[in-house]
C-alpha cells in the first residue's frame, strides 16, 4: 500500500525577484502624484523633466536647478495615465525579472536608473530648443527590455536567442516609425517620447553589455 503523497507546493501567483517587485512598487507609490493631484501639484511640476528648463542651466547666464537636476529620474516614477503606468509597470515586471534572475539586482537597478536618465537627456538634445516634456518610466523600461533581449541573445539558444533578436529589431523599428510619424501625435492623439525610448535602450543595452562581458571573463 502506496503512502500518500504531501501536494506539491503552490508557486505564488506573482514570483517576480525582490529588486523588480520594489521598482514596481516605487511607480505604484508614484502614480496618485498625477493621477489624483494633477500636473499642477508641487510634488508633479517638481518631478515632471523639462527639457528647456534643464538646458537653460547650461546657457551663459543660467540658474542651477536642483528640481531639474532630481526630475532626470524623477520623471521616471510618474505617468500620464492609468494606462501609461499600466503598461510601464507590467514590461517591467516581465523584462525586469528575466534581467535581475539572468544578472542580479544591483545590475538592473543600475540599468533601469541610468536608462531612465539617458533616456531623458536624448530627449533634451534631439528637441534642440523646442519645449518638451517628459513623464513615464519607458526609458527604464526600454533599457531593461533591451538589457533582457541581450541576455536572451547571450545566454538562450535557439528560439530563445531568436526572441532576443527579435524583440531588439521590434524595439527600434517601432520607435524610428514614431519618430517619423512625428512621435505618433497624428495617430495616437497624444505624443510619445521616442527620443527617451531609444536613449533608454541604448543605454541598457550598454550596461548589459559590460555586466555580460564580466560574468563571461
Amino acid at each position: 500500500m502506496q503512502e500518500p503523497q504531501e501536494p506539491p507546493p503552490r508557486q505564488p501567483l506573482l514570483n517576480a525577484p525582490p529588486t523588480t517587485v520594489g521598482l514596481c512598487l516605487v511607480m505604484v507609490a508614484g502614480y496618485p502624484v498625477t493621477a489624483v493631484f494633477g500636473y499642477d501639484h508641487a510634488a508633479a511640476r517638481f518631478l515632471i523633466f523639462d527639457a528647456a528648463i534643464f538646458r537653460s542651466q547650461f546657457a551663459t547666464d543660467g540658474a542651477y536647478s536642483l528640481s531639474s537636476i532630481l526630475s532626470l529620474i524623477g520623471h521616471a516614477v510618474i505617468h500620464s495615465g492609468f494606462g501609461h503606468f499600466a503598461a510601464n509597470t507590467l514590461f517591467l515586471l516581465a523584462f525586469g525579472s528575466a534581467v535581475e534572475r539572468a544578472l542580479g539586482g544591483r545590475t538592473l537597478a543600475l540599468i533601469f536608473v541610468v536608462s531612465a536618465i539617458a533616456g531623458a537627456l536624448a530627449l533634451a538634445w534631439q528637441v534642440g530648443d523646442a519645449p518638451a516634456r517628459l513623464v513615464g518610466a519607458s526609458g527604464g523600461v526600454h533599457g531593461v527590455a533591451g538589457a533582457a533581449a541581450l541576455t536572451m541573445i547571450r545566454f538562450g539558444r535557439g528560439p530563445v536567442k531568436r526572441t532576443g533578436v527579435g524583440l531588439l529589431v521590434f524595439l527600434v523599428i517601432v520607435n524610428l516609425l514614431l519618430a517619423f510619424a512625428g512621435g505618433g501625435y497624428a495617430l495616437l492623439g497624444f505624443q510619445i517620447g521616442w527620443q527617451a525610448h531609444l536613449g533608454g535602450l541604448a543605454a541598457g543595452i550598454l550596461i548589459a553589455r559590460w555586466r555580460v562581458g564580466r560574468l563571461a571573463a
